[in-house]
């Protein structure tokens, strides 16, 4: 039953990633991130895991990645805003540039 229930809150954990990350690179506002995130514990905490009901665990593990296909389905897995938006304006990852002297004495 352990096992049963992490794996669901873990298929959910994945599931809500994909949904944030949709509604950041969509709205650009971390406010709705943080109210979303806010809402989802409180659900979470409240209403699923303190009922002990299976299904209402199973559904809440379920629907978040449910949820997430249909938006990396529409919007592609690449970036979640779809071909048309201008993705210039997203945070890009860069990497530290490497000076002489600076971390590694390995050649």
């Amino acid at each position: 039953m352990v096992v049963t229930v992490l794996l669901g809150l873990t298929v959910g954990i994945v599931g809500w990633t994909i949904v944030l990350t949709w509604i950041c690179n969509n709205t650009g506002s971390l406010f709705w991130i943080i109210v979303l995130h806010g809402w989802a514990n409180t659900v979470q905490s409240y209403l699923v895991l303190s009922s002990g009901s299976f299904p209402a665990q199973v559904t809440y593990g379920v629907l978040p990645r449910a949820i997430a296909v249909v938006v990396l389905k529409r919007y592609g897995a690449t970036t979640l805003t779809g071909p048309d938006r201008d993705t210039s304006t997203l945070a890009t990852p860069t990497r530290p540039e490497r000076t002489e002297g600076s971390g590694s004495t390995a050649r």
